[in-house]
């Protein structure tokens, strides 16, 4: 009997932390998109500075490797623009991440089904397959378009092909 009740203790534990984390996750996400678009100043931000670093030694590495600086400008040309358009996937791998945390600790279905729902949240996946056997990656990958809604709703109520099979 102890021993039960040292594991629900320590699953009560566990799925506390797992939410607190979660939310702190989301709450570090949020602070680093605000100053990083939102603020007029200039204020540093840890996650930016660290996606812009790491999209930077990938850009060095390959300008590295060629001769004349006519090459090199045109591979660095894109560096700017690729670690901006970085910022908004390590963003939402870092919510989907802390959503999943929080999804484990509540649902208590595993942590299969929580990414599920984690990923199916941030890509306006309403209504996830909760028994299928396939992967939960591709619902997380999939984006809900008007021509593949089979039988949902689209992104609009109000839409002409809402409901379109």
């Amino acid at each position: 009997m102890i021993l039960t009740e040292d594991v629900t203790i320590f699953e009560f534990a566990l799925r506390s932390a797992a939410i607190i984390l979660g939310i702190i996750l989301v709450a570090v996400v949020l602070s680093s998109a605000i100053r990083t678009f939102v603020l007029p100043r200039g204020v540093q931000d840890k996650l930016s500075r660290r996606t812009f670093q790491f999209v930077r030694v990938q850009f060095d590495m390959r300008a590295d490797r060629v001769d004349t600086y006519l090459e090199r400008d045109r591979i660095m040309a894109l560096y700017a623009p690729v670690a901006l358009l970085s910022l908004p996937v390590m963003w939402l791998s870092i919510v989907m991440v802390g959503y999943l945390g929080i999804f484990w600790a509540l649902r208590g279905r595993g942590a299969l089904d929580a990414m599920q729902v984690s990923g199916s949240s941030l890509c306006d996946e309403s209504r996830p397959s909760f028994n299928s056997p396939s992967s939960p990656i591709p619902t997380f990958l999939s984006i809900r378009l008007p021509w593949r809604a089979k039988n949902t709703m689209t992104w609009w109520p109000s839409s002409p092909v809402a409901g379109y099979r």
